[in-house]
């Protein structure tokens, strides 16, 4: 997802590599349910941001899927004043 500084999106800095699940410097594996957590915050406070950047009261529904790949959630908005269409996974 990419919005161009003229909506008002301002880029956080790069996580703490503890955030994540990973040892001093990265140099490790993340813990799968750390990194599973992070990535689940992250694309909430996504949605919440594009909501609150279309303004129109159109929200975000959730689809959680699961297959022989491992599992995930697709969130998808429509109807928006400025998202006519989107999906974050």
């Amino acid at each position: 997802l990419t919005l161009s500084s003229g909506l008002g999106f301002k880029p956080k800095p790069n996580p703490n590599p503890k955030r994540l699940g990973l040892a001093a410097g990265g140099r490790s594996e993340p813990e799968p349910k750390a990194f599973e957590d992070f990535v689940l915050q992250l694309q909430k406070n996504l949605c919440r941001q594009v909501e609150e950047l279309d303004g129109s009261g159109a929200k975000f529904c959730s689809d959680d899927w699961e297959d022989s790949r491992g599992h995930g959630v697709t969130r998808v908005i429509e109807g928006g004043d400025i998202v006519a269409k989107g999906a974050i996974s």
